[in-house]
């Protein structure tokens, strides 16, 4: 939980989130009472958590690219070479950026 010192808190509390969007947002209601008993949670930090989650599959590809070259890689990682994957990772990053599609840039 290194980010709730340095940076948004839920930055580290997105990550504990899992299964379908009905349970994310119980297990959500769950974290937040409990992380309010020791701090403050700014509810406006909610808006990050798609785009918070987009830069982490970002950075998770652009760590096995970085590292593609090194023989452990392709074998321990074999889906990142297929077509497949990235059909898959392309298409669905298009919500994570909706927010942004609407804004302008000068």
């Amino acid at each position: 939980m290194d980010d709730a010192r340095n940076g948004p808190a839920v930055q580290d509390l997105w990550m504990l989130l899992n299964g379908e969007r009905a349970d994310q947002l119980a297990q959500l209601d769950t974290i937040l009472d409990a992380y309010n008993e020791f701090s403050d949670f700014d509810p406006r930090e909610l808006k990050l958590i798609e785009p918070l989650r987009g830069l982490r599959m970002v950075h998770y590809m652009a760590w096995l690219a970085r590292r593609w070259e090194d023989p452990a890689f392709p074998q321990a990682f074999p889906w990142f070479a297929d077509a497949k994957y990235w059909e898959g990772r392309c298409w669905p990053s298009k919500s994570n950026w909706r927010p942004f599609r609407s804004q302008r840039c000068n």
